[in-house]
């Protein structure tokens, strides 16, 4: 068995932090060692969702991307965390 490797990770209160769905192990690290508030978390999924009542519609990416981008940025200019969950459906990088 792999030993698992374990970092402390300190998150100022005014940042962007992009978890990638792809990073499975990480992500779970990081979902048990910090507590983000609910209104932290921009996901595309969700956002998909949002615009098209389904978060798995591709034709709905740019605008979930344009929704999100714009939300993460008025939370930034009021000096709030934004923490950017990817999934693997996302045809657009943030």
């Amino acid at each position: 068995m792999e030993a698992e490797e374990r970092y402390t990770l300190k998150i100022p209160d005014f940042c962007v932090v992009v978890a990638d769905r792809r990073e499975r192990k990480r992500q779970i690290n990081l979902r048990q060692g910090s507590s983000f508030r609910p209104s932290e978390v921009l996901s595309s999924d969700a956002f998909r969702a949002m615009v098209s009542d389904d978060e798995n519609d591709q034709s709905a990416t740019n605008d979930a991307f344009d929704a999100l981008h714009h939300l993460a940025a008025i939370r930034l200019r009021r000096r709030k965390l934004v923490r950017h969950r990817r999934d693997q459906r996302s045809a657009r990088s943030a």
